[in-house]
């Protein structure tokens, strides 16, 4: 970095202009004392030759922006620029060298208002200045404020009222009653005009001590345009600019003591310039309506930061994934906010890796040219590696906070965390620019986020807990992002013991089937087309459209593994064909010519299959319905299902009803129960109640089939076909005699009267009061007796006959 230049050798040739767009000058404000006085006593030791550790030079940084015919718009820079020139006018001003200054001073200018721009001008004619020599007493923020040049208005001005606390300082004490030397004059109060006149010279020589680093736009490459653009982000500072400019000055005070650090701080590559050209592009595809990046970019950086860390965080309570997870604040859309850089640190620092990671990182997917798509797979197309912002119902950003106008961004899921590692991971290990590459890119992405696509039985994402995304991420640390085909085909590892370690068994088998002997692309010989109706041509291919197929989302072990469980593509052309023909993505589906939803073909037929089917299906592990949840992850993809899945993907749908199964097991698959349980929305499971086997829904009443002693179904039905009785209508269901209750409601003609019961799940019968409005009890033998019922036990397989008689004897009791 040898292009250093003192800012008199550059206002001398350069024209400086502060564009509209950029807020107003911030280091005079109130608040920023503590920063005004760092860096003033900075720049007086740079002139008193007495920096640390003998340095030279105080080195500012650099300063760029947009160079058009010896005009400059700084982009960043702005608030060091203006300091600068105030520290020239102002020793100027105490050496008497007001009139030789101003040529140059003149060449500076603010152009957000009209009174900043004027104030400048006002500055520059040393006329204004001719008695201030003379008033001893005052001060030079009091002399000016009370000249007549200057306008009452002008007070109203931030810019102009921070300008005059930058020169004159406030009043001010620190903690201990000291005064806070943050102004330029407090900061000279005890000069004389023979050392003011040797500041001058030290300013204006050629080797002055006072230098930064100017860089035109032109250096990226970019357009001027497109960086005034990016840098329209409001008057006052945001979170992120407050964030950013704090992690840049912990990298320079890292840099003062350790070489390494510097590197990160390169004129033209460093992470600096990096934040604000080149990585700002990445940012700018996904801007707000007003063209602000800062909430996504401060969003990315919060969620790199937890990244670098993931797998050294315990749970969800550690505090630094608490802060940057935006678990603990008050908002409901979890915004982070900047406070402090002290969150960022683990073990109060912040690894240079961590640096060197972000650079290799955005500095490789800066010159890949990625597409969005390329990073997400149909399934998950809402992810974007880069954050977007929320937008409403009509299409406007979302306002997080009315005071500062921060906008909200999309929220990012634990999966998509992974994901988010596993990108990071990528662009770690290179780039994705040529067409092998973008190549790699796509295998790693569809192997990341069909591991990523776990789920457990009851349908929610496996990763769901800070110890389920480290699972994954101990799993994809483990490889080469880059190669991932041969490095899973040769993988000789132990696959963990869980879903995510199944899910990987998987990835290893088809990346077998992927790979040829040579470790080309195998050809795909099999009979089958794709859904556009042409030719498969490699079996990659083939199973990536099986995995994105329906509602498969990159789980499709059924496709290749036998009827013992075992891993085989032999089968895989009829059963790739039948899948198709069976599902869809919301799960089961009718075709013109077999109602597999409608009349619960494949349902029954999975069940009739299925082995053991007392410890799959009872209880709350299995939802009886059509759903692609209950298809993907508690039927196709469980190991205890495989000799029943393969029976049916082979189109073996038929069924003979097994005299020796149980009856609720016999009416599941040979009743027309399933074609209504099936395609309800509640969500109905084979469960023990009132000690009897039932199907119902969670906290809804539902079925009792018939069973050991207990036959209601089948004698209520044989009784109403008998003309005896009427079932109450609601509980019936069509084409099926399964009827629906823990009790049921019918009524029985005696004589010339209608009378009213329920069939309770006890096997009793109760008279009931007409409508069925209550349970008809007698009279208690003693005030405190309990109330008793009119009510009869059916008893053991009654006939229609007995039945009825049943019933009088009932009606009998109440006369």
């Amino acid at each position: 970095m040898d292009n250093k230049i003192s800012f008199w050798n550059f206002i001398s040739n350069t024209n400086i202009e502060i564009p509209i767009i950029q807020r107003d000058y911030a280091q005079g404000r109130l608040g920023k004392e503590y920063l005004r006085q760092n860096f003033l006593i900075d720049l007086k030791k740079a002139l008193d030759k007495n920096l640390p550790n003998g340095e030279q030079y105080l080195k500012l940084d650099f300063v760029y922006g947009a160079v058009d015919k010896a005009k400059m718009q700084p982009l960043d820079g702005q608030q060091r620029l203006t300091t600068l020139w105030l520290l020239h006018w102002y020793v100027a001003l105490r050496a008497n060298k007001l009139e030789e200054a101003c040529q140059m001073l003149k060449n500076f200018t603010y152009e957000t208002r009209i009174s900043s721009r004027e104030f400048f001008h006002k500055l520059c004619i040393p006329t204004n200045f001719e008695t201030f020599k003379t008033a001893s007493d005052t001060g030079i923020a009091e002399f000016i404020t009370s000249r007549t040049w200057f306008p009452a208005a002008w007070k109203q001005d931030p810019t102009i009222q921070a300008l005059l606390r930058m020169l004159s300082g406030t009043k001010l004490n620190d903690k201990y009653g000291e005064d806070i030397t943050d102004g330029i004059e407090e900061l000279f109060q005890d000069t004389t005009p023979e050392k003011f006149e040797e500041y001058w010279k030290i300013l204006t020589s050629e080797d002055a001590p006072i230098v930064f680093y100017q860089l035109s736009l032109d250096h990226f490459g970019l357009s001027d345009d497109l960086y005034i653009k990016m840098n329209a982000r409001g008057k006052q500072l945001t979170m992120f600019e407050n964030f950013k400019a704090d992690l840049v000055g912990y990298i320079r005070k890292q840099a003062q003591d350790n070489e390494e650090w510097k590197s990160l701080l390169d004129i033209k590559t460093g992470i600096p310039i990096s934040l604000d050209t080149t990585w700002m592009e990445l940012f700018w595809k996904n801007r707000s309506g007003n063209n602000r990046v800062d909430e996504i970019y401060f969003e990315f950086l919060n969620r790199f930061f937890l990244n670098y860390h993931i797998e050294d965080i315990k749970d969800e309570d550690d505090k630094y994934y608490s802060y940057l997870t935006g678990r603990k604040t008050k908002e409901h859309n979890r915004s982070v906010r900047y406070k402090s850089l002290d969150n960022y640190k683990w073990n109060n620092e912040i690894d240079k890796v961590l640096f060197d990671d972000l650079k290799v990182i955005l500095d490789n997917l800066s010159i890949s040219n990625v597409e969005q798509a390329a990073l997400s797979r149909p399934w998950s197309s809402e992810f974007q590696f880069i954050p977007q912002y929320k937008i409403d119902n009509v299409g406007k950003n979302v306002c997080a906070d009315t005071e500062t106008q921060w906008l909200v961004v999309d929220s990012i899921t634990q999966q998509q965390r992974v994901v988010f590692y596993a990108i990071c991971k990528f662009f770690k290990e290179g780039a994705a620019n040529t067409d092998l590459e973008k190549k790699d890119l796509k295998n790693w992405m569809r192997f990341v986020w069909n591991m990523a696509s776990v789920r457990n039985p009851d349908g929610g994402l496996a990763i769901d807990s800070v110890s389920s995304m480290k699972s994954v991420i101990s799993v994809l640390s483990g490889f080469d992002a880059h190669n991932i085909y041969k490095e899973l085909k040769y993988y000789d590892k132990t696959a963990p013991n869980n879903a995510f370690g199944r899910q990987l068994i998987e990835e290893i088998e088809k990346a077998k089937v992927i790979l040829a002997d040579d470790d080309s692309l195998a050809l795909y010989k099999g009979s089958c087309r794709k859904q556009d109706g042409s030719n498969y041509t490699t079996w990659e291919e083939t199973i990536e459209e099986a995995e994105q197929f329906a509602f498969f989302d990159g789980g499709i072990r059924f496709l290749i593994r036998n009827n013992a469980d075992e891993w085989t593509v032999g089968f895989f052309d009829e059963k790739w064909i039948n899948v198709q023909k069976f599902f869809d993505k919301n799960g089961v589906k009718d075709t013109e010519e077999y109602k597999y939803k409608s009349k619960a073909l494949v349902l029954k037929a999975v069940l009739y299959q299925a082995k053991d089917y007392q410890s799959l299906i009872e209880g709350d592990k299995f939802v009886l319905d059509n759903t692609a949840e209950t298809w993907r992850n508690r039927i196709l993809l469980r190991s205890q299902w495989a000799t029943a899945v393969h029976q049916i993907l082979m189109n073996n749908l038929n069924i003979t009803v097994r005299e020796g199964d149980f009856e609720i097991y016999k009416d599941l698959y040979s009743t027309n129960l399933l074609n209504f349980v099936a395609n309800q929305e509640r969500r109905y499971r084979i469960k023990n109640i009132h000690y009897k086997w039932a199907i119902y829904p969670p906290r809804l009443e539902g079925f009792i089939p018939d069973q050991n002693d207990f036959h209601r179904n089948k004698l209520l039905n044989e009784c109403e076909t008998a003309g005896k009785i009427n079932i109450y209508t609601e509980q019936k269901i069509p084409n099926c005699n399964m009827l629906k209750g823990w009790g049921i409601y019918f009524n029985y003609l005696f004589g010339d009267k209608t009378y009213y019961f329920i069939y309770w799940y006890d096997n009793k019968v109760y008279a009931m009061e007409e409508k069925w409005s209550s349970f008809k009890t007698r009279n208690a033998s003693t005030p405190n007796a309990s109330k008793e019922y009119y009510c009869k036990d059916v008893g053991i397989n009654p006939c229609v006959t007995d039945f009825c008689n049943l019933l009088e004897d009932i009606i009998k009791m109440q006369e």
